[in-house]
């Protein structure tokens, strides 16, 4: 439960930091400081959210006996979900150093 509530809060960081940048690619602030530290940050929360999800995965693979496809179906939609972020983080940063 606890892996959950860390995924909830990677999760809303990652729409947060999704969201201020886009606010400084409409403001045409794309090359700013701002911008590439919250590139970081949606890199980073990214990287948490596929990592608690494999973690909360391998703890119910460990303590579940019974029947857990569909929990074991969840987490990799919610990781292949968190897949645009890390490509779009990367991409922009990408862009930006040169």
């Amino acid at each position: 439960m606890l892996a959950l509530y860390d995924v909830t809060i990677a999760r809303f960081v990652e729409l947060f930091q999704t969201f201020k940048l886009l606010d400084y690619i409409g403001r045409n602030r794309i090359y700013s400081k701002m911008s590439v530290s919250s590139l970081k940050k949606l890199k980073y929360s990214t990287y948490t959210t596929v990592f608690f999800f494999a973690a909360g995965l391998t703890f119910l693979v460990s303590v579940i006996e019974s029947d857990i496809a569909g929990k074991f179906m969840v987490c990799p939609i919610c990781t292949i979900a968190s897949g645009p972020f890390v490509l779009l983080s990367q991409s922009l940063r990408s862009l930006m150093s040169r």
